[in-house]
């Protein structure tokens, strides 16, 4: 009798070891799977199609704890003689992140690096599971340069080319409009009616970038032309404000004292526009 409660007291110990074990091996089998889904991804290839931008780096980690995804770093060089005024480099996702130095300082000289930030979410959008086994891909498609030459895909050139071209002719127009208002002292409210008529368009069989850069020059100048008008009207009851105005507006504007003044500088930022776009 003590052998049979003896076995069956042994039997009824290893089904709860046994009942305790199963979950904590799920649960070890679990974690696992998860780290190697999140950590184990491999980092995109980054293929150069130029040879003026220089990869030194590129640092992969986690976009977003709770979202997932993938953000890329990725800190480019330029190892040519020239100036680069604009790259593109197309994302794992297909997408195009595009630095355009034209609006700002004026170029990447040469020696002079510039980091790009990539976020990736196409991993945790519906139906793009499968695509998880297929390499990822950082291309850099194309490096302009100041002279109008470039490096990379052509028709990613011919692109900015030809947007380039239209902001150059739609500042022209726009410059014009303004020269003209100095002189005739035309209300701030006429020139924005003006330049808005302008047109957002390309030509008749010609490629759509042009009128992409003519919507570029006009936003511009009619956002500089809106904060020139809500100055004039702040500046009659709380000159303080009024300044508060120009400074979030732009470094243009800040220190006018009267609209003429804004008028011309807003001209004087069109050229110098007009002159980075150059012959392209």
């Amino acid at each position: 009798m003590r052998r049979y409660v003896s076995s069956r007291l042994f039997l009824s110990l290893i089904f709860m070891v046994s009942v305790l074990t199963i979950p904590v091996i799920a649960l070890y089998i679990s974690r696992s799977a998860t780290s190697q889904t999140s950590q184990g991804q491999p980092p995109p290839t980054v293929v150069n199609e130029t040879e003026a931008l220089q990869v030194e780096r590129l640092t992969t980690e986690v976009a977003d704890p709770q979202l997932g995804g993938m953000r890329y770093i990725l800190k480019l060089k330029n190892v040519s003689d020239k100036k680069i005024i604009r790259f593109a480099i197309e994302q794992p996702n297909g997408g195009v992140t595009s630095v355009d130095y034209t609006t700002g300082v004026g170029a990447l000289l040469p020696g002079a690096t510039e980091k790009i930030d990539i976020a990736d979410y196409s991993e945790t959008q519906p139906g793009t599971a499968s695509s998880s086994s297929q390499p990822k891909r950082i291309i850099i498609r194309l490096a302009m340069f100041e002279d109008g030459s470039s490096e990379g895909d052509f028709k990613t050139h011919q692109r900015f080319a030809n947007r380039y071209s239209g902001r150059k002719t739609q500042l022209k127009r726009i410059n014009a409009i303004l020269k003209e208002a100095l002189t005739t002292s035309k209300d701030l409210r006429q020139i924005a009616s003006q330049i808005s008529a302008l047109p957002d368009e390309a030509p008749p069989g010609e490629d759509k970038a042009i009128g992409e850069g003519y919507v570029e020059a006009k936003q511009t100048a009619l956002h500089l032309l809106n904060s020139l008008m809500e100055w004039q009207t702040t500046s009659k009851n709380n000159p303080n404000a009024a300044r508060g105005v120009l400074a979030r507006s732009s470094a243009d504007l800040v220190g006018i004292s009267r609209p003429e003044e804004g008028i011309t500088r807003i001209m004087n930022s069109n050229q110098i526009l007009i002159e980075r776009s150059g012959n392209r």
